[in-house]
C-alpha cells in the first residue's frame, strides 16, 4: 500500500515537471518571438540617435540627452539579445566539436575588453576527444562566463581558463577569476532568471548558460569564496546522449 501511494506520487511529479517544462518552452519561444519583433525598430532608433548626436555635438545639455537614451537604448539591446538567446536555446545542433578551439575564439573576443582592464587571460588545453556540441550556444555559455569574470575584476587581475578530460566519458572547462567572489547571500541566486547584482545587468546570462549545459546533457556548477575569486566548470558528456 505505501509503496503504491509512492509511485503514484513519484507519477504526479513527473507529469508536473513535464508541465512545467512545456510552459517554460512555450514562453521561451513567446520571448524570442517578440525579441525578434523588436530588434529591427531597436536598430533604426539607435542609426536616428546616432544622427542626432552628431547634430547637437556643440549643444552641452542635449548631447548629454543624447547620451543617457543611447546608453538606455544599449541596455535593450543587451536584453533583446537575451531574449534570443534564451529561444535559440530551446533547441541545439549536435555535431563533433573540438572545444579547444571553441574556447580560443571566445578568448579571442574577449581579449580588447580583457586588455582594457588589465586583465590577463590565460588558457590551457589538454588532450580531449571532440563532443556533440552545438557551436554557437557553447560559445554564448563560454561568453557569459568570461563576460561575468571580466565583470568581478574592474581594476585588473587574471583569468585561467582550462580544458581537460575527465572522468567516465566527460570534459571539464574551468573558468577561474581573481575577482571579488560572489556573497553567500547571492550564490544561491546566480541561476534565477532577472536576478542581477549589475547596473546594466539582465540577469539572464547563467540562466541561459545553465540551461544550454543541461540540453547537452551537462552541468554547471560554482565554487566561489569571497575574496578569493569565483570559479565556473562547465561538464560536457563526449557521447551525445539519448
Amino acid at each position: 500500500m505505501i509503496k503504491g501511494n509512492t509511485d503514484s506520487t513519484e507519477c504526479q511529479l513527473s507529469t508536473d515537471r513535464e508541465e512545467r517544462t512545456e510552459n517554460l518552452l512555450g514562453w521561451e519561444e513567446l520571448a524570442a518571438g517578440v525579441a525578434h519583433e523588436l530588434k529591427n525598430p531597436l536598430a533604426a532608433m539607435r542609426g536616428f540617435l546616432q544622427l542626432l548626436a552628431g547634430r547637437v555635438a556643440d549643444d552641452e545639455t542635449n548631447k548629454n540627452y543624447v547620451e543617457v537614451v543611447l546608453h538606455e537604448l544599449a541596455r535593450l539591446e543587451h536584453l533583446v539579445e537575451d531574449f534570443l538567446c534564451l529561444g535559440r536555446s530551446t533547441s541545439v545542433r549536435l555535431e563533433r566539436r573540438d572545444l579547444a578551439e571553441v574556447i580560443r575564439e571566445v578568448v579571442a573576443m574577449a581579449s580588447a575588453q580583457a586588455e582594457r582592464q588589465r586583465v590577463s587571460i590565460a588558457f590551457t588545453a589538454k588532450e580531449c576527444p571532440l563532443v556533440f556540441a552545438d557551436r554557437y550556444l557553447i560559445k554564448q555559455v563560454l561568453w557569459n562566463l568570461i563576460s561575468n569574470a571580466l565583470a568581478a575584476m574592474p581594476q585588473g587581475g587574471r583569468l585561467s581558463l582550462c580544458l581537460a578530460p575527465a572522468q567516465d566519458g566527460w570534459v571539464k572547462v574551468t573558468c577561474r577569476d581573481t575577482g571579488e567572489g560572489i556573497p553567500p547571500a547571492v550564490v544561491t541566486h546566480i541561476f534565477e532568471p532577472y536576478f542581477t547584482t549589475k547596473e546594466d545587468g539582465t540577469g539572464l546570462g547563467l540562466t541561459i548558460s545553465q540551461r544550454i549545459v543541461a540540453l547537452h546533457g551537462g552541468k554547471l556548477e560554482v565554487d566561489t569564496r569571497p575574496g578569493q575569486g569565483t570559479v565556473f566548470r562547465v561538464w560536457l558528456p563526449v557521447e551525445r546522449l539519448s
